[in-house]
């Protein structure tokens, strides 16, 4: 009997690690803060502005929400009529950007301005994936379109109207992440491995890991293997203590708040019943062998 629930116990235990889930965070001066959208099991932090607001995206099952977090109230970012939409980067006047999924057609970018959505799309591109905006309203973000290698993933900016796009040299995926209010892009890209780079809009330079987020001031954060984050200051590197789980560093702010999200396993509604009819069995089977061992005793 023991060794049935202590089988079935493990069981649980064992699929409690497949159902993975995030939590978002925000880093400051050494110390972590997690947070979750209520009634999700998922959610993961992109940007954050110098007024401390937060936006990413959470899920449920299929699709994800889009959100901003600001003083512990959480608001639906939801383009209309989109089966998913990713809340990406957010600037300092509020203006939030992203990408979208409908129903009937491909995915594309938006930028949502006083109370309205505007839909971005790189002409001639198959999909469009806005990542950020800074002060001044330039966006960068990732089109995928047909080139030399095939399907290529090119990075672009927009600005005024007009899309500029560039390529990390012989790469064939190019991902923009962050743009600054000078212009300097950072991203990642290559062909069968990745490398961070940052983009002046002339010249590339070469950044450790993936890179993920660029401020007024020039400092870059990112991630190095599954959960070992960095800030760049523009010659040295520094590490970012862990947070003791696999995570990404993504957006920051002038003030050096990071956020990001790390993986949190969470037992879903079958594995807990699993668990918890292991924890019975094995309570009975130990109750059984006290009785027993009552009965033997003659003192």
């Amino acid at each position: 009997m023991r060794w049935l629930a202590l089988m079935v116990l493990v069981a649980g235990l064992s699929l409690a690690g497949s159902a993975l889930a995030r939590d978002g965070f925000i880093y400051s001066k050494g110390h972590y803060r997690f947070f979750s959208v209520p009634g999700t099991n998922n959610t993961e932090a992109f940007g954050i502005n110098n007024l401390g607001q937060i936006v990413g995206l959470d899920q449920i099952t299929a699709g994800y929400s889009g959100f901003v977090y600001e003083n512990g109230q959480y608001t639906d970012i939801t383009v209309p009529e989109s089966v998913s939409t990713e809340a990406l980067g957010i600037n300092n006047h509020g203006d939030i950007v992203g990408t979208y999924t409908s129903s009937s057609g491909p995915q594309v970018g938006f930028i949502y301005s006083n109370g309205a959505y505007t839909t971005l799309n790189v002409p001639g591109s198959f999909n469009t994936d806005v990542s950020a905006i800074n002060d001044a309203g330039e966006i960068v973000g990732t089109a995928e379109v047909f080139g030399s290698f095939g399907d290529e993933q090119v990075g672009f900016t927009y600005h005024n109207g007009v899309y500029t796009t560039f390529s990390l040299p012989g790469a064939q995926y190019t991902f923009p992440t962050s743009v600054n209010n000078v212009g300097e892009v950072i991203g990642f890209g290559g062909t069968h491995s990745y490398a961070g780079f940052a983009y002046d809009g002339t010249t590339f330079s070469s950044l450790a890991g993936f890179p993920g987020g660029i401020n007024n001031i020039g400092l870059i954060d990112g991630t190095i293997g599954s959960s070992t984050g960095y800030i760049y200051d523009g010659s040295s590197y520094h590490t970012i203590p862990p947070s003791g789980r696999s995570g990404e560093f993504r957006g920051m702010n002038d003030s050096g708040q990071i956020v990001g999200f790390a993986d949190s396993f969470v037992p879903e509604g079958s594995t807990w019943m699993i668990m918890i009819v292991g924890l019975g069995l094995l309570g009975t089977a130990l109750r059984g062998r006290q009785q027993s061992a009552d009965l033997l005793d003659t003192n």
